[in-house]
């Protein structure tokens, strides 16, 4: 029985070319594929005597992440001098995050200036070694590889677009982003806030008229 959590490949034959026509090739009659096992096989080696330029699809699903994806191979075969049957190199599928990426916002505060976020853990559907590299980070930031954890240290506000590379051990990519906005403490906030100066204003000058007309 298979294991639900195991990606499932399965190969086709998309196409078969003549590399000296660009035409393409009626295959069924003499080639055929295992669509479990990506094997190669050639049936009847009198129908076709050239070499051709074969098309195979991998395609893949990962169960357990409703994850999804496919590859194109490119074989090019003499029919009159391969083996009855070829074995396809294993096919390759991107690494992902388990949980999609998620933009972060703080805000500063008069005894808060540092800040972490936590990424998603990865996989790879085929279990490959995978690693994370972040990219464009501000100044203030700092990658802990070991935690999987981005550290703001003395944050300053501003927003930043982070890149994030997800690689295997064969040099499949996935490439994603993330925003990281820090807000201005409420106190700043205040200070800038044009209509809160007039308000404060306004009201200092009502309290000066009241006081010297109790005077008075």
């Amino acid at each position: 029985m298979a294991d639900p959590l195991c990606p499932i490949i399965i190969y086709e034959i998309s196409s078969v070319i003549n590399p000296r026509t660009n035409a393409a090739v009626d295959f069924s009659s003499f080639l055929s594929i295992n669509a479990t096992g990506g094997h190669l096989s050639v049936t009847d080696y009198s129908t076709v005597r050239q070499v051709l330029e074969i098309h195979v699809r991998a395609s893949t699903s990962h169960p357990a992440m409703f994850w999804s994806d496919d590859s194109e191979y490119l074989a090019t075969l003499e029919v009159t001098a391969i083996p009855p049957e070829i074995v396809l190199p294993p096919a390759n599928f991107p690494p992902f995050f388990d949980n999609p990426l998620e933009n972060q916002q703080f805000q500063l505060a008069a005894d808060e200036v540092s800040f972490s976020y936590v990424l998603p853990s990865f996989s790879d559907p085929l279990g490959d070694s995978v690693t994370l590299d972040l990219d464009g980070l501000a100044s203030f930031m700092t990658w802990d590889e070991a935690t999987n954890t981005l550290l703001l240290s003395n944050a300053t506000a501003g927003s930043t677009t982070v890149a994030t590379i997800l690689e295997d051990e064969y040099g499949m990519q996935t490439t994603s982003s993330f925003t990281v906005t820090v807000l201005q403490s409420e106190v700043a906030q205040a200070s800038m806030d044009p209509l809160a100066s007039s308000n404060d204003t306004e009201s200092g000058n009502s309290t000066e008229e009241v006081s010297d007309a109790e005077a008075a």
